[in-house]
C-alpha cells in the first residue's frame, strides 16, 4: 500500500509511523538511504490515519504571511557553542530552566542523526549546532504528545517538514508547545553521509564532528571539524569536502526537497531560525564574527515568548526588515533546485560507495523539456497568471518545464525586482519550478542553464516591447541559448503596432536571434504583421496561455484564497484617473451595490484614489474575486480573459492606449466587442450593459476551437 500516489514526495517526517493505531508502518531505508514508510498490508486496518496526518497531503499555513524578523546575538559563551548566533540556545535554555523539555537532532555514537528529548541544560550540547543529514524522528512525536497532555512545556526544533509533521500528527494546537523550523537547504542522505564518514582517516577513532566550525570565526564557510580520541583534529575546507559540495549542489538531498511545500512564508514553526547571512549589507555592527542569527517571529505566541525571554536575559535582539532577512537566505521563500545529474550522481555514489567516483563519473543528465522566459516577477496579476498558465498547459500534456529567473543584468536595475516577497514571486515560488538566478555574462552560469533545458520559449505578455527589454534583448530573444536548442515563442506580444527600435544594429541583432527560432507565435494580429514587415519572418496568432490552462487549476488556486463571500462587483483598474473614479461611483449608485476596487499592484496603490481600495491581495484572492463576481469592470486585458473563462459579465475599456489590439483581437474573435469601450465614460451611455448577463456559450465554443489549434501548435513546436 502506498500512502502517497507519488512516494518521491514523501518527506520522511514519521507522522504516519507515529499515528498508525495498528503499528502497521515501519520506516525503512530506500536505495538512496532515506527513510520511507512501509505499510504491512496484513496488519493495516484501513483507517486511513496515515493519510490524515500526512503533511504532504494536508499542508497547512496558519502563521503570518509576512512575519516580523529580528537579528539575534547571544552571549559570547553561548555563541562559542553554537553554529550561528545562539537563537536556539537562548530559547531552549529558557524552556529547560522553567522545567520544560526540548527536542532536537543529536548524533549517536556512529554520527547518525536522531531526534531526542532532553530535560536539563547540561544535555543541551547534544542537540546544538548544525547537522547536515536527515535525522530520524522515531517515536518522539508520540512522546511529545504525552508530555503535552501532561501539561509539560515542549520546545521542538527541526526542518519545516518535521515541524509540519508534528503538528499534523497532533491534530490540534497545544498552548504549551513551542516550535522552531530551521532554514533548510534540503536534507542529505544518511547513506551518503555514512559513505563519506567511512572514507575519513581513522574513522573508528573519531570523537566528535562539527559542521561549519567557528575555529576561524563565523565566516559562512562549511568547514568540517573532526576531532579524534587522541585530542588531534583536522579541518576539512568546504571546497575540498565532497559531501558538503554534493549537499550544497543538491545532489544527495531527498527528492521531496525539490518540491518542498514549506520553503516559504507563512512558515511552519512559531519561530524560524538560521544564520543571518548578508548581515554586513544590512548592519555591519551586528556582525562581530562570532555569529548572528536571523529569527522570524511567525505568530503572537512567538512574539510574546521572545519578549519575555529578552526581558530576563542579556542578548542582542534587533528588529530587521523581512526583506533583509531573505536577501541571502533563499530558503525563506523557495525550495532548492536539483541539478540535472542528481539521479545519476546518486546512483553512482550508492553503487560505487565513493564520492570520488561519483564526482568523476560521466553522469547522465535529466533535462527539463522547456525553459520559459516570462514576466512572472511583475507585480501584475495577469502577468503572473499567464506565466503560471503556460507551465500548467505544458505539464498537462506530459512535458516538463521551468520558469527562467531574472538575469542579474535585469534585476540590478531595480530593487523591486530583487524583492522575493512580492505577491507575484510568493505565488510563483509556491506553484512553479524556477531556475536559480544567473549572470548572462558568466560563462559557467550560461553553460549550466543551457545544460538544464532542452528547449527555450519566450512566453506571453509584452516581452517584446522594446523600451522594456532594450537593455538585455539577448535574454528576451533567446540569444543566450545555444544554437542547437529548440527556440520558440508562444503568444508573445510586441505591446503595440510597431517594434519601436530605431537603431539598425539592434534591429539586425534581433533579426538574427529570431532567425534561430523554430517557430514564432504571437498574441495579437499586429504581431504577425510586425514579424513579417520588420523581420521578414512568418508568425502565427495564438491564444493567450490563460485559455490553454485547464480551469481546474484556477479553481484550485481560488480554493486557497482567504476571501469569503460571493456576488461581488469588482473594479480592477490598472490606470487611475479622476474621471474613472467618478464613473465608478456613479455605477455603484446605479446598481446600489458596493464596488470592490482593486488597483494596480504598483501604480494604482500610489494613485490618489479616494474610494476605498482592496489592496495587498494575493493571486489566489484575485482569482477568487473574479470567479465569484456578478460583474467585472476593468481596463485589464487579463481580467477580461478570466471573465470569459468563468462566464462573468464584464465591462472593459482600453482607452486607446498602447496594447489596445490585444482587447480587440480577442473580443472580435469571440463576438463580444460590444463590451469593450474606447473611453470609460461611454459606459454610462449603455447602462443596460451593467445588469444584463450575456450568453457565453458562443464565446466558449470559439475559445475551445482556438484552444485546440493553439495547443496543437505548441505541442508540435515542442516536439521539434
Amino acid at each position: 500500500m502506498r500512502i502517497l500516489e507519488d512516494m518521491n514526495k514523501c518527506y520522511g517526517c514519521h507522522a504516519c509511523y507515529n499515528a498508525c493505531p495498528a503499528n502497521a508502518i515501519r520506516m525503512t531505508e530506500n536505495t538512496e538511504g532515506f527513510l520511507m514508510p512501509s505499510v504491512n498490508s496484513a496488519m493495516c486496518i484501513k483507517c486511513d490515519m496515515c493519510r490524515k496526518v500526512c503533511p504532504q497531503i494536508n499542508a497547512s499555513y496558519p502563521n503570518a504571511e509576512l512575519p516580523k524578523a529580528a537579528a539575534l546575538m547571544a552571549s559570547d559563551e553561548i555563541r562559542a557553542e553554537s553554529s550561528s548566533g545562539g537563537a536556539f540556545s537562548v530559547i531552549a535554555e529558557y524552556i529547560l530552566k522553567n522545567k520544560g523539555f526540548v527536542c532536537g537532532a543529536a548524533f549517536d555514537r556512529n554520527f547518525q542523526a536522531h531526534h531526542i528529548i532532553i530535560d536539563n541544560v547540561k544535555d543541551l550540547g547534544l542537540i546544538r549546532k548544525s547537522k547536515y543529514v536527515q535525522s530520524r524522528i522515531g517515536s518522539v512525536y508520540s512522546e511529545i504528545k504525552e508530555l503535552l497532555s501532561d501539561n509539560k512545556t515542549v520546545f521542538f526544533t527541526g526542518t519545516p517538514c518535521q515541524v509540519a509533521g508534528l503538528y499534523s500528527f497532533l491534530g490540534r494546537k497545544y498552548p504549551n508547545l513551542i516550535t522552531a523550523d530551521l532554514l533548510c537547504h534540503g536534507t542529505p542522505s544518511p547513506k551518503a553521509w555514512k559513505i563519506y564518514l567511512d572514507s575519513l582517516p581513522n574513522r573508528s577513532e573519531i570523537n566528535s564532528i562539527e559542521f561549519r566550525s567557528k575555529k576561524n570565526g563565523w565566516t559562512g564557510d562549511y568547514n568540517l571539524r573532526i576531532s579524534y580520541n587522541d585530542k588531534s583534529e583536522i579541518i576539512v575546507p568546504h571546497k575540498e569536502n565532497r559531501f558538503i559540495q554534493a549537499f550544497i549542489n543538491s545532489k544527495i538531498n531527498r527528492k521531496s526537497c525539490a518540491s518542498c511545500q514549506f520553503a516559504r512564508c507563512p512558515r511552519q514553526g512559531d519561530f524560524t531560525i538560521g544564520d543571518f547571512w548578508g548581515v554586513n549589507k544590512y548592519e555591519p555592527s551586528l556582525n562581530d564574527k562570532k555569529g548572528t542569527s536571523v529569527v522570524l517571529i511567525n505568530n503572537s505566541k512567538a512574539s510574546d515568548l521572545l519578549d519575555k525571554i529578552h526581558s530576563q536575559n542579556n542578548f542582542v535582539l534587533q528588529e530587521i526588515s523581512l526583506l533583509s532577512a531573505t536577501e541571502s537566505n533563499p530558503a525563506l521563500y523557495r525550495f532548492p533546485q536539483y541539478p540535472p545529474d542528481r539521479i545519476s550522481y546518486m546512483n553512482e555514489l550508492i553503487k560505487s560507495n565513493s564520492f570520488e567516483k561519483a564526482d568523476t563519473a560521466k553522469n547522465a543528465f535529466i533535462r527539463t523539456d522547456v525553459g520559459i522566459i516570462s514576466w512572472f516577477y511583475a507585480t501584475n496579476y495577469g502577468a503572473v497568471l499567464t506565466s503560471y498558465a503556460l507551465t500548467k498547459a505544458i505539464e498537462d500534456v506530459g512535458y516538463s518545464c521551468t520558469l527562467v529567473d531574472i538575469p542579474k543584468q535585469f534585476w540590478v536595475r531595480s530593487k523591486h525586482l530583487r524583492n522575493p516577497l512580492t505577491f507575484s514571486k510568493r505565488f510563483i515560488y509556491k506553484y512553479c519550478n524556477v531556475t536559480s538566478q544567473f549572470d548572462l555574462e558568466n560563462k559557467t552560469d550560461m553553460q549550466r542553464l543551457n545544460r538544464r533545458c532542452k528547449a527555450f520559449a519566450v512566453a506571453s505578455d509584452q516581452l517584446w516591447k522594446w523600451d522594456k527589454i532594450k537593455y538585455i534583448p539577448e535574454f528576451f530573444f533567446l540569444g543566450f541559448a545555444d544554437k542547437s536548442k529548440n527556440k520558440f515563442s508562444y503568444s508573445t506580444s510586441f505591446g503595440g503596432n510597431t517594434f519601436a527600435c530605431e537603431n539598425k544594429d539592434d534591429l539586425e541583432k534581433v533579426k538574427n536571434m529570431l532567425s534561430e527560432f523554430s517557430g514564432i507565435s504571437v498574441r495579437e494580429k499586429n504581431g504577425v504583421d510586425i514579424c513579417k514587415n520588420t523581420f521578414g519572418m512568418d508568425a502565427v496568432q495564438v491564444l493567450d496561455p490563460v485559455f490553454l490552462c485547464d480551469r481546474k487549476h484556477y479553481d484550485n488556486i481560488a480554493a486557497n484564497s482567504k476571501v469569503k463571500g460571493k456576488k461581488f462587483i469588482v473594479a480592477y483598474m490598472l490606470a487611475y484617473s479622476k474621471g474613472k473614479e467618478n464613473i465608478l461611483r456613479k455605477i455603484a449608485d446605479m446598481l446600489q451595490r458596493e464596488i470592490i476596487l482593486i488597483p494596480d499592484a504598483t501604480k494604482g496603490r500610489n494613485a490618489e484614489w479616494e474610494m476605498p481600495m482592496t489592496t495587498d491581495i494575493s493571486v489566489e484572492d484575485f482569482v477568487y474575486y473574479v470567479k465569484n463576481s456578478d460583474l467585472i469592470v476593468t481596463d485589464s486585458f487579463h481580467a477580461v480573459c478570466f471573465s470569459l473563462i468563468y462566464g462573468i459579465p464584464f465591462i472593459a475599456t482600453s482607452e486607446k492606449r498602447a496594447g489596445q489590439d490585444r482587447f480587440t483581437s480577442l473580443l472580435n474573435m469571440v463576438g463580444m466587442s460590444d463590451r469593450l469601450f474606447p473611453e470609460f465614460k461611454s459606459v454610462l451611455e449603455k447602462p443596460e450593459m451593467l445588469t444584463d448577463h450575456p450568453d457565453f456559450s458562443k464565446a466558449h465554443k470559439i475559445l475551445e476551437r482556438e484552444k485546440v489549434k493553439s495547443m496543437n501548435w505548441l505541442i508540435n513546436i515542442m516536439e521539434k
